[in-house]
Formats: structure tokens, C-alpha cells, sequence
């Protein structure tokens, strides 16, 4: 589903989201938990939030519950939607965290591949 600017532009008027502290961040373990936290301490039934980012309760819910994967258009909307940017934060810190591993990775095949040469 393809959002407009003016979808965005309703949401912006709700002001800048607040990032959560770092204490919280480090507790949340997926996406879910980020969106039914924020959820929860900024007093949002998923009804509301649903109506403000413009889809249906259920299709909310099964966003929040990871039965659907998460639109590219979500993250921005919801934190906008809730005033929090727990969502983003977690899924730039797991995005950071992936690319670490991709880099070990990386090193850890080349470092293998110079070993075996020299053992030759």
C-alpha cells in the first residue's frame, strides 16, 4: 500500500517523535515488543492508532503480532502516529548489528583464505 505525502504530512502535525532512552532500548527484543510498548505507555488502543495511520484494526494487529510483515512505509507512520521513535531506534540498532555480523563474517572468510594460502 503506497502512502502520499499528504498521508505524511497529517502525521508530521502530531509533532517530532521522541526517542526512547537507551535503558529502554536495550530491553526490547523485537519489533513487536517496541510497537506493544509504545503502544502501551503512550495509551493507544490499536483502533486509534489503526485510524491514524489510516488502516484497519486487524491489519494493524497482525503488523504488531508479526503475522504480516511490516509495510516499508510503517515504521516512519507509527512512530509519527505514537510520538515514539522506540520502533525506529530498534530497527536501526538490529540493521547496525546485522551489518557488524556481514563485516565479521567477510573478515573471518578472508583471514581463513590467507591462512590456508600460508599453509600451503
Amino acid at each position: 500500500m503506497q502512502r502520499n505525502l499528504e498521508f505524511f504530512r497529517d502525521l508530521q502535525l502530531r509533532g517530532q517523535p521522541v526517542d526512547a532512552s537507551p535503558k529502554i532500548l536495550r530491553q526490547v527484543d523485537s519489533a513487536r515488543v517496541a510497537m506493544r510498548t509504545t503502544l502501551k505507555a503512550q495509551g493507544f488502543k490499536l483502533l486509534a492508532c489503526a485510524r491514524m495511520l489510516k488502516i484497519s484494526e486487524g491489519h494493524l494487529s497482525k503488523i504488531v503480532n508479526e503475522k504480516e510483515p511490516m509495510p516499508e512505509w510503517f515504521p516512519l507512520a507509527f512512530c509519527y502516529a505514537t510520538g515514539s521513535n522506540l520502533l525506529r531506534q530498534y530497527l536501526a540498532l538490529q540493521e547496525a548489528l546485522h551489518e557488524t555480523t556481514e563485516r565479521h563474517d567477510w573478515l573471518e572468510r578472508k583471514l581463513a583464505n590467507e591462512l590456508r594460502q600460508v599453509a600451503a
